[in-house]
């Protein structure tokens, strides 16, 4: 939602002002809707920060930039699971940059009970995807599962880990039978003329799978896996509305199998050691 744009210099227009009005789940004002059960709906959420919003957004006070930023700008706010509505308008009196927010519901509690031929298996915890409104994304899950193995889950992901629109994400799972962890730094195309990017992933699982046959466990197996990746990318060429982009890639696979019991005459699987590399051109427009 863009407005008339008063003060042009080069095709680009001058941002003097920045004033962010955020909203929580419902708009009480602009919606016109009852307190209840609405406002008390509004009471139990947090409204997202407005450093949050100013930080997300591709410009500053004191800015010149062109029409198709603002858009941008829209489209990676609303691309947040904390924000369902996000409208930038431009002031043509004082070239003001309107920011209006409006958020989701981020909270999300979790619980399972399943049961079947003398077992029950069970999974509860919460995710809490704007976390007191900062929006970070965190939560933490215990569960059961048939085979009586138990998980305790924790993850943290952030989508502005660091100045310059880094992300991070990791991951740590505690089980009886071993343990998964997965941690990513990235650093995206967070704009259509972003000029670089990086991501880089790591997964590593050690845990006891069980065989079966016939549906009767027959065997365990112990396994140990490795991933990691590493992808940059640089931009070859962009204008307003389109941009062509390179990027070059490494991936490292290992897995190592043995057995749970030392006389257990179960055929392993073959333990492996992959490298791979590549490179990708890519063509991104706009509509």
């Amino acid at each position: 939602m863009l407005s008339r744009i008063n003060s042009c210099f080069g095709g680009a227009f001058i941002i003097d002002r920045i004033e962010v009005k955020r909203s929580n789940i419902f708009d009480l004002e602009k919606e016109k809707l009852p307190f209840f059960p609405y406002g008390i709906i509004n009471m139990l959420h947090i409204t997202t920060r407005e450093g949050v919003i100013r930080r997300e957004l591709l410009f500053t006070e004191g800015s010149y930039i062109e029409r198709h930023l603002l858009e941008e700008a829209e489209r990676r706010l609303r691309a947040f699971p904390f924000i369902r509505v996000a409208e930038i308008s431009v002031s043509e009196d004082d070239n003001t940059a309107l920011v209006y927010t409006q958020d989701s519901w981020t909270t999300e509690p979790h619980l399972s009970v399943k049961g079947g031929g003398g077992e029950t298996s069970y999974l509860f915890g919460f995710r809490e995807k704007n976390f007191l409104g900062h929006g970070k994304d965190v939560g933490y899950f215990y569960s059961k599962n048939e085979e009586n193995k138990i998980s305790r889950q924790i993850f943290y992901n952030d989508p502005h880990f660091l100045p310059g629109f880094w992300e991070l994400g990791a991951m740590y799972s505690d089980r009886n039978d071993g343990s998964i962890k997965h941690f990513a730094l990235q650093r995206p195309y967070y704009e259509l003329e972003a000029p670089w990017m990086f991501d880089f992933t790591m997964l590593n699982e050690d845990v006891e799978k069980n065989i079966y046959e016939m549906n009767q466990k027959i065997s365990a197996l112990k396994t140990k896996k490795h991933q990691s990746r590493v992808f940059a990318g640089g931009k070859l060429y962009s204008d307003s509305d389109s941009a062509s982009r390179f990027g070059i890639g490494y991936i490292h696979e290992k897995g190592v199998y043995g057995r749970v019991e030392p006389g257990d005459l179960i055929d392993l699987p073959e333990d492996y050691n992959l490298n791979s590399a590549g490179i990708n051109y890519a063509y991104i427009r706009h509509n």
